[in-house]
């Protein structure tokens, strides 16, 4: 499971580039949980995980972080 809670820059924690320390082609999560707090970003997270085989789950659950699941499993 991997959770991503640093505020404000989530999707910029998780976004692939040289910079990121999360390689999705190297690491595959069975859950990861997102903290969006209802900003904008919450849709570019979901936009990069859906993009990488993941799918948000429970959001009527989960208020202020969003529940990915890998898709393949």
């Amino acid at each position: 499971m991997a959770f991503a809670g640093v505020e404000g820059i989530v999707h910029a924690a998780l976004r692939e580039n040289r910079n990121c320390a999360l390689d999705f082609h190297q690491y595959r999560f069975r859950v990861i949980t997102c903290e969006h707090n209802f900003t904008p970003m919450r849709e570019k997270i979901h936009d990069l995980l859906a993009g990488h085989g993941y799918r948000r789950v429970f959001s009527h659950i989960s208020h202020c972080d969003d529940w990915y699941l890998d898709a393949r499993t």
